[in-house]
């Protein structure tokens, strides 16, 4: 046996291995944007509480009467009280954390909508397809050649089947997201 029969054996886990990837990047993006936002709501409140103490400053140079002293106190205080509260203020909730890896890839999680269910469904039987690629191709390995039996077919059918099925499996996520976003803005 050669490296060319276990080549239709890799497809579907390489599939496997790209949509994981792609979800545990995902992942990652959306808790590094949680975490830059936060820091960029400080950075704007340091900002904010270093020109108010500049402006307090300048206005105090100024030689103003106490009247007007008064009311830059009482504005500046305004504002470095804005700027507390501003910080202070319940961040929400972080988001539940996610399932598992192979059960998003899989869809094998709650998904919002008919047309979401409908691709889901179509997603399994591109997945069950495949699988009877696999088996085929394993007893086309195993078995003694027979005839011209081609394993590229396989592999180029595998090939196909795993591409509908990230498709599938995008679209899917893609309708349940549009369906939930849908709903979000319906209700407010």
């Amino acid at each position: 046996m050669n490296g060319d029969v276990f080549a239709p054996l890799l497809v579907p886990v390489i599939t496997g291995l790209v949509g994981a990837a792609g979800i545990a990047l995902r992942d990652r993006r959306l808790h590094r944007d949680r975490v830059n936002e936060r820091k960029e709501a400080l950075g704007s409140a340091t900002q904010e509480v270093l020109f108010v103490a500049e402006w307090w400053k300048a206005r105090q140079l100024t030689g103003a009467s106490p009247e007007v002293i008064d009311e830059a106190a009482r504005r500046a205080g305004a504002k470095l009280e804005e700027v507390w509260e501003g910080v202070q203020a319940p961040r929400p909730a972080p988001p539940p954390p996610p399932p598992a890896i192979w059960r998003r890839l899989l869809l094998v999680i709650p998904l919002e909508g008919r047309l979401a269910a409908a691709f889901r469904v179509l997603f399994y039987f591109c997945l069950f397809i495949g699988s009877l690629v696999v088996v085929s191709t394993v007893f086309k390995i195993a078995a003694p050649a027979t005839g011209d039996e081609k394993l590229s077919d396989d592999v180029i059918l595998l090939i196909i089947v795993a591409v509908f099925s990230l498709v599938l499996r995008f679209l899917a996520v893609s309708a349940a997201e549009h369906t939930r976003t849908r709903q979000a803005s319906s209700a407010t």
